[in-house]
């Protein structure tokens, strides 16, 4: 074994050129592959860990409204964790869960976006994350951090018995534990929900508010425990909301995540599909890697031709050779996976952490058997990659053959593996081209309101005296609008029941709700349609709507000043704003209501004049911390909301240009597997064409045309493959670009693209070989 493993590195150095061209894709596609089999095991272990996980079971709301339209939502009434309690001794213990962003004190330094998670005190007994002094989350005014987050407030110094404030509620930090990536509770802190001012009203009175987690008993029948808990909650949902039929169900803790993608108000959601397509990226890198080494064996045959034909000679037996050449390949694999460890650390850094998290590919959090799966993928890599080579060169040559002057033919493996290379790599980059022209598409895409210019102040919550601001803001050359929202379009709405008042229950319908404070139409320069804006120094506009299109259309187009009844108000509809689209591009455009009221998580936005913005910024944070000291602004433009809103798109973007990025070198690769091979069959052909005449152009175009005509039918018949899998990735989208009309100039644009590449990668090689001295290749014939 020590002898072949010897023989295997002294050919690597022998052949230099070969190897170090053969490694550098096995050492890209194994770190690569490593890459993306950390992110499917990331994505698909959320929650995994907690020690209750097989039995935890989260309650999700799906019902259809009174006009026939499912919804499903990952929040469910108050009531139901107590009445579960309450009804069935199978539920070992239910709890809560409630998520804001807000701003925390300490001291007199204050933290702006922070993410708070209200709980039951029975949370921790659910979701352990390693925590086991349970006792210490038992009153209303203690509080537990993250490990992260208590680095930050309060550095190496413990957290353990400080005090911090929020909402002008004072809390003493009893635990701090860590909160793992894989977990869809990202918080910085959990609180009580006991502790929450209006905690008994939002409980009792609120519709969807909480998201709502059971732990079984052990010995349960778990399918008939979960039929059970869900007829209760559709029984209790069809009496609650006349009209609606519920059909909602429980999913277990360990699928929750990648379940969550259609399901509303999820604390996180996969994308079971990406993943699959992950998954078969990374497999199909790792094919190619392999396969690409296998070629250099083949096409370098001719040099092992005399050494195999004499160790046979000699007596080597066709298994002692196979033997060999399948150690050599798993030496090889082997340095590569040395290699690409190594290298794994460099692309993690490159990689944009929105993406993925570099933390998740450091060998410092590896265990013992990452390191022993990592092992077997490499030795099971060496063999397969091995395999075949070993076969063909122990069976097919001979003393005779390595002898004789025979002509060689191009082996069918190698042209149909360059064929499966640029199939795979031009049916990725067309994938790549389509997925940006949507994107683009979106972005550029009239939306019905104006988010150019518009600052977005975040962190508004805990400002007081905002007519002394704004009035003082009013006065900057550099503002143009001011508005306080619940959010700005495409911020996110909450959710009403609405109907016209005369009207029966069963007409009331489903409603976007946004809450605002003063001037929202013109900030955003929302067009109406009839009716008139809010006069916001009338009181008793506080009342009344304003809807947009598509919900007066959904009422019955009722005259203007008909009343309306909403969430426990009633007022008239004073004015109908034209649509526009506050949601995602995945959907039309939804009913929605504007109300004039005061609210929690207020956002203040700005629209701003071009000249000058940096220093208008500064003057906007100057202003409201002469009101309010502590104040740290927090900003964003409107139009960064995209980045936020189409993140799964944008991450699947990136995902599929880095796998096409790793796959087009692989298929360079191929082609020089495919370049060397051709050309040293084809010397003696070459230079006797140069005795009897040939020109360099007519060399070049008889060595090139073949690798050209493969690489052309590898991506031709990318094209249609591609055309029908975006297809079905654009619709998901209600609106969208119009594919094949796009794919005219698409597909020529790629094609030359490919053929451009891999000309240049190999036109070396072809021009030594169409300007070789033929005397050398002539002399012994």
């Amino acid at each position: 074994m020590l002898i072949h493993i010897k023989a295997g590195l002294r050919r690597f150095v022998k052949n230099r050129t070969i190897s170090l061209i053969s490694i550098s894709g096995l050492t890209l596609g194994l770190s690569i592959v490593i890459i993306l089999a950390s992110y499917i095991h990331y994505q698909s272990s959320f929650d995994h860990f907690h020690s209750n996980s097989d039995r935890t079971y989260k309650v999700i709301s799906k019902f259809y409204d009174p006009k026939g339209k499912l919804s499903s939502y990952g929040i469910s009434f108050g009531t139901l964790a107590d009445e579960y309690l309450a009804n069935f001794e199978q539920v070992e213990t239910a709890t809560r869960y409630y998520r804001q962003v807000g701003e925390l004190e300490v001291g007199l330094e204050r933290f702006n976006q922070v993410q708070i998670g209200y709980s039951d005190y029975s949370f921790f007994d659910v979701f352990d994350f390693g925590y086991s002094q349970k006792r210490q989350f038992a009153r209303p005014d203690q509080a537990i951090l993250s490990k992260k987050f208590a680095k930050i407030l309060f550095g190496d110094e413990s957290a353990i018995g400080r005090e911090v404030r929020f909402k002008d509620v004072t809390y003493l930090v009893s635990d701090v534990i860590n909160v793992p990536l894989n977990s869809q509770f990202q918080f910085d802190i959990v609180i009580p929900l006991a502790s929450m001012p209006d905690y008994r009203s939002l409980v009792h009175q609120s519709g969807l508010e909480f998201h709502t987690y059971v732990l079984l008993e052990r010995n349960a029948d778990h399918q008939q425990t979960l039929d059970l808990l869900a007829n209760h909650y559709n029984e209790s949902l069809d009496s609650r909301w006349q009209g609606y039929a519920g059909d909602s169900f429980l999913i277990s803790l360990k699928e929750l995540h990648m379940k969550s993608g259609d399901i509303t108000n999820s604390l996180s959601a996969g994308n079971l599909q990406a993943l699959k397509v992950i998954g078969v990226l990374g497999l199909f890198i790792l094919i190619l890697a392999a396969i690409n080494y296998v070629n250099f064996q083949i096409a370098g045959a001719q040099s092992r031709e005399k050494e195999i034909g004499l160790r046979k000679v000699v007596g080597a037996s066709r298994n002692q050779l196979a033997l060999q050449i399948v150690i050599e390949s798993i030496v090889v694999v082997a340095l590569a996976g040395g290699l690409a460890l190594g290298l794994l650390e460099v692309i993690a850094q490159m990689i944009d952490p929105e993406l993925i998290a570099p933390e998740l590919f450091s060998l410092e959090h590896w265990t013992l058997s990452y390191f022993l799966l990592f092992g077997l993928l490499v030795v099971t890599t060496g063999f397969l990659a091995g395999i075949y080579p070993a076969i063909y060169l122990s069976r097919s040559i001979t003393l005779h053959k390595s002898l004789s002057k025979t002509k060689h033919r191009m082996h069918p493996a190698i042209l149909s593996l360059v064929v499966a290379q640029f199939l795979i790599s031009s049916l990725l980059m067309v994938s790549i081209v389509i997925m940006h022209v949507q994107l683009q598409f979106m972005k550029d895409m009239p939306k019905g309101f104006d988010q150019e210019r518009v600052l977005l102040v975040n962190n508004f919550d805990l400002v007081k005296n905002y007519d002394v601001i704004k009035y003082e803001l009013g006065k900057l050359a550099g503002i143009e609008q001011i508005c306080l929202a619940q959010a700005a379009p495409g911020g996110g709405t909450s959710g009403q029941f609405f109907k016209v008042k005369s009207a029966p229950d069963h007409e009331q319908i489903t409603v976007n709700h946004v809450r605002v404070i003063d001037n929202y139409i013109n900030t955003f320069d929302l067009k109406l349609v009839s009716g008139r804006d809010y006069d916001y120094d009338l009181q008793s506009d506080r009342k009344n709507f304003i809807l947009n299109e598509s919900a007066y259309k959904k009422i019955g187009s009722p005259d203007l000043g008909t009343q309306v009844y909403m969430g426990g108000r009633v007022g008239e509809i004073i004015g109908v704003m034209k649509d526009y689209n506050f949601e995602s591009l995945h959907h039309g455009v939804s009913p929605l209501v504007l109300t004039f009221e005061n609210l929690h998580g207020k956002v203040l936005a700005l629209k701003l004049k071009e000249d000058n913005l940096k220093q208008t910024i500064g003057t906007i944070e100057s202003v409201i911390q002469n009101y309010d000291p502590a104040y740290v602004i927090d900003y964003q433009f409107m139009d960064d909301q995209f980045t936020s809103t189409y993140k799964n798109e944008l991450r699947a973007e990136k995902i599929t240009t880095y796998a096409a990025f790793v796959t087009i070198l692989l298929s360079v690769l191929g082609v020089l597997a495919l370049s060397v091979f051709l050309i040293n069959t084809r010397s003696k052909e070459v230079a006797i064409r140069k005795v009897v005449g040939a020109s360099f152009t007519d060399l070049f175009l008889v060595l090139g045309s073949k690798i050209i005509l493969w690489i052309l039918f590898g991506s031709v018949v990318a094209i249609p493959l591609a055309g029908y899998a975006m297809s079905n990735w654009l619709s998901s989208f209600h609106y969208r670009i119009e594919l094949w009309d796009h794919l005219l100039w698409i597909a020529p644009a790629v094609l030359t693209a490919i053929v451009t590449f891999s000309l240049l990668s190999i036109i070396n090689k072809l021009i030594r070989a169409c300007i070789i001295n033929p005397v050398e290749f002539l002399k012994e014939e």
